[in-house]
């Protein structure tokens, strides 16, 4: 597979990952009833999340919708890390590395405050 269908698939999955995020965070937005309770959600995890798209539960569109915004960036330096091995471009390789470590001790250290 060349780089060009690469980036294609790349582009398509990023663009369906933004306006799958939109969907679901207009859909709780209008078909919610909108009284989501902040400590109810500071206490979610990834189960709670799933449980509560099984019940309708608000919050859990709200939360399923901003991880899979999180998510879309991260899959853009994941493929851009993959294309640069393919490249043999060592400089890139270790720059993408990078952002993706920084990304991922965010994450980590946002989940867990």
């Amino acid at each position: 597979m060349n780089l060009k269908k690469i980036e294609k698939i790349l582009s398509n999955l990023l663009f369906l990952g933004v306006i799958l995020s939109s969907g679901l965070i207009i859909f709780a937005s209008i078909f919610g009833n909108n009284k989501v309770e902040y400590s109810h959600i500071y206490r979610y995890n990834f189960n709670n999340m799933i449980n509560g798209l099984l019940t309708l539960d608000t919050a859990s569109y709200y939360m399923l919708g901003i991880f899979i915004l999180i998510l879309t960036p991260i899959v853009r330096v994941v493929s851009m890390l993959i294309q640069f091995v393919i490249l043999k471009d060592k400089k890139y390789v270790v720059i993408s590395f990078l952002v993706l470590l920084v990304l991922s001790i965010s994450l980590i250290f946002g989940i867990t405050h």
